[in-house]
């Protein structure tokens, strides 16, 4: 048998005249778990200020990444073209305008490529 080993576990196996059965070596407990949380929580550490600008962020985001999405299918995206809105564009220019912002971030690249495939072209 290998080397490895399980810290802290151990497993008993009793052969019987009823066949072969195992006892884990951690009992289950009699409380039952807690249920998973949803992702935003009624009682999370954020509060609901931010949750409300965090969405309208990527709202934000989404609709010029789809503007973005339909320059490029029309063979018209430049790193000025499609003009971000007043909220986006000093990020987006920090980023070396619309090409780059999109291309540079893994996200937001994604989910261009998903906006430029719902609309019926290839990224």
């Amino acid at each position: 048998m290998g080397k490895g080993g399980y810290i802290g576990g151990s497993t008993k196996v009793f052969v019987g005249s009823d066949g072969t059965s195992w006892e884990s070596g951690e009992p289950k407990s009699e409380i039952p778990a807690a249920p998973a949380k949803k992702r935003w929580d009624r009682e999370s550490t954020t509060d609901p200020e931010s949750r409300a600008f965090a969405k309208s962020y990527r709202k934000l985001v989404s609709r010029f990444l789809a503007e973005c999405a339909t320059a490029f299918r029309a063979d018209k995206m430049t790193p000025s073209f499609p003009r971000p809105p007043k909220e986006l564009s000093k990020e987006v220019a920090n980023w070396g305008g619309n090409v780059g912002w999109v291309s540079k971030h893994e996200q937001r690249k994604f989910q261009f490529a998903g906006f430029v495939k719902n609309q019926g072209g290839t990224p």
